[in-house]
């Protein structure tokens, strides 16, 4: 019943309207139970199965109420199709893919029953529009269909012509595959944890592989030079080379927007979200926010993207102190729906509104967020050290030396098991904080015979590199200079 009531709930009016003339058309004006159960359905009067038989039929399911629901559904998708494309879908690529095949479906029917003027004349629509949208996947098939009319009527030349060209789309298709799965390789592992490994040869092999093919392709492919930047500015997130990232985002934009199929409103928006998250690793928080702004304005009210867009304004309202608009901003994003459709992302919020709380001096409404982030800071994802460091800080502010310490040697089961970036860093401030806890929360004293590691951290080179996007959003060494400079007036 769920995938039933996911569907109606779905369906535009426009669509529901065409159903219910649908399902009245087919019950000859008699009583429909088809129609029944989707106006229930509709109608938000039942919510399982038990509930709509009971309504129906006055018993509990059956075999009859199971077929009744199966025809239903069938019905509801098969009239998606009578929709025009236009009408259904958003984006002009999208329109271009689902027409395309559409019109090799009906072209290819229109042959077998001999009507072959206007089948011939919907495969050569098809064949120019996958031509202008560089969709080599329905190319390919619309030329086999039309090799397969040509060639019995002309002979062997039309056969190799057809073949050639049936070849080269399945070779282009290829690229587009392998291309897109190397973007992805390089994409993921900035997208779900705080600190990721990274085997740097086994990532340049991968954008080396990326550039081999998207050189070959001789600047044919849009879609190719998509998925080329995108890989490319991720490797260069990867290897920590920001300014370069920065540099390729900027050639990223006018690809978009110059390109009849990948000048979409996700596209565009995620070309801005890519280049805000540069923006925050260079620490240009004022120019970050500027961004992120854009891409608000891009995405849909209400959309799962639009959340996206809102995390990096509050971390540009979290850094530039700004520090009451970021809460008004996580309160806005806890009445959008989308939020609730993915139990990570809705603590990661809450991981975020937990730092945030801090810095305006509601511990305990801070330490409340950090305890529904259970699923978000599982060990070694990066969330959990962020998570750790925060209670060290709230410890060592409230002068509480047994539980920070507590905490420190929990911290030394996890150490010996991670070998992942940014992980030196947090030892360092693990050293740091030992010396803090041990001393009696002496900051002079610590910050004279810790100073290799503050260094270290203020520095923050290499491995101890500080990333804003990452689990320490209140840097610990300017954290702890403030705490040292407070003591000293």
């Amino acid at each position: 019943m769920k995938n039933l009531i996911q569907l109606v709930e779905n369906l535009k009016k426009s669509e529901v309207r065409l159903i219910r003339s649908l399902l009245e058309v087919q019950s000859l004006n008699q009583k429909s139970h088809k129609l029944e159960l989707f106006n229930l359905i509709h109608s938000k009067m039942v919510k399982t199965n038990v509930d709509a038989s009971m309504k129906i039929y006055q018993k509990k399911p059956h075999a009859v109420y199971y077929v009744l629901k199966s025809r239903l559904k069938g019905d509801i998708i098969n009239s998606m199709l009578y929709k025009e494309v236009s009408q259904v879908f958003s984006t002009d690529y999208v329109k271009a893919k689902i027409n395309c095949r559409k019109w090799l479906m009906q072209g290819g029917m229109l042959i077998n029953r001999k009507i072959y003027g206007e089948g011939l004349r919907l495969l050569h629509r098809a064949q120019q529009l996958a031509e202008q949208f560089d969709l080599p996947g329905e190319e390919a098939l619309i030329n086999e269909t039309l090799r397969n009319y040509y060639v019995v009527r002309e002979g062997i030349d039309v056969l190799n012509h057809y073949n050639l060209m049936i070849h080269e789309n399945n070779e282009f298709y290829t690229k587009h595959i392998d291309s897109g799965n190397l973007m992805y390789l390089l994409s993921i592992p900035t997208l779900f944890k705080a600190v990721y490994s990274v085997n740097k040869r086994q990532i340049y092999r991968h954008l080396k592989r990326l550039d081999d093919i998207y050189n070959s392709t001789k600047g044919e492919s849009e879609r190719i030079a998509f998925y080329y930047h995108v890989g490319y500015i991720n490797y260069y997130i990867l290897t920590r080379q920001f300014n370069k990232a920065k540099n390729m985002c900027l050639s990223f934009f006018p690809l978009i927007k110059n390109s009849i199929s990948l000048n979409t409103i996700s596209n565009n928006g995620g070309a801005h979200l890519e280049m805000t998250s540069v923006l925050f690793r260079l620490e240009e928080f004022t120019e970050a926010m500027l961004y992120a702004n854009k891409t608000l304005q891009i995405f849909r009210e209400q959309t799962f993207n639009q959340i996206l867009a809102y995390e990096y304004c509050f971390l540009g309202n979290f850094y530039t102190k700004k520090h009451a608009a970021a809460t008004d901003i996580f309160n806005q994003v806890q009445n959008i729906p989308q939020i609730n459709s993915s139990v990570i992302r809705k603590e990661k919020w809450n991981y975020l509104a937990a730092y945030n709380y801090y810095k305006i001096g509601d511990i305990s409404k801070s330490k409340e967020l950090l305890d529904n982030c259970k699923n978000l800071t599982v060990n070694k994802s990066g969330w959990y050290l962020g998570k750790k460091l925060l209670l060290l800080i709230i410890s060592i502010q409230e002068k509480e030396a047994d539980p920070t310490l507590l905490k420190l040697e929990n911290l030394l089961k996890l150490f010996r098991t991670l070998e992942e970036e940014y992980i030196m860093r947090f030892k360092a401030i693990y050293k740091v904080v030992k010396f803090l806890g041990n001393n009696q929360f002496d900051f002079k004293l610590t910050l004279e015979k810790q100073k290799h590691y503050l260094d270290l951290l203020i520095e923050g080179k290499g491995d101890y590199l500080w990333n804003p996007l990452g689990y320490e959003m209140i840097r610990f060494d300017e954290w702890f200079m403030e705490q040292f400079e407070s003591r000293e007036r």
